[in-house]
């Protein structure tokens, strides 16, 4: 009897020390785990910083596409206003040499 008294009595403490390994290696876990997540936490701040960064130079870029636009268009209407008067000059000269390239004036 006291032999299996004694045997229990092991068993008890062998599944003691098993419980004991056990919440250890969950403990090294669970920090395994927090530390790894504080990793992916980190992680996504810098994509977030990187996001947040590639969109203003998105922004300016989308600024100086506009520019460039106004700019092109500006362009246009000045070569428009620049075509209409060598036209006007043209017509004028025109004008004037069919008048005989004189005034018309008292001569």
């Amino acid at each position: 009897v006291e032999g299996s008294e004694h045997a229990k009595g092991h068993e008890v403490v062998e599944a003691v020390e098993a419980s004991k390994h056990v919440h250890e290696g969950l403990r090294e876990v669970e920090e395994m785990l927090v530390e790894e997540e504080r990793g992916w936490q980190l992680r996504a701040e810098e994509c977030k910083r990187e996001i947040h960064k590639l969109r203003g130079e998105m922004e300016k870029l989308r600024g100086a596409m506009d520019k460039v636009e106004r700019d092109k268009r500006r362009a246009e209407a000045q070569e428009q206003k620049a075509d209409t008067r060598l036209r006007i000059v043209h017509a004028a000269m025109e004008a004037v040499g069919a008048d005989g390239g004189g005034s018309g004036h008292g001569e």
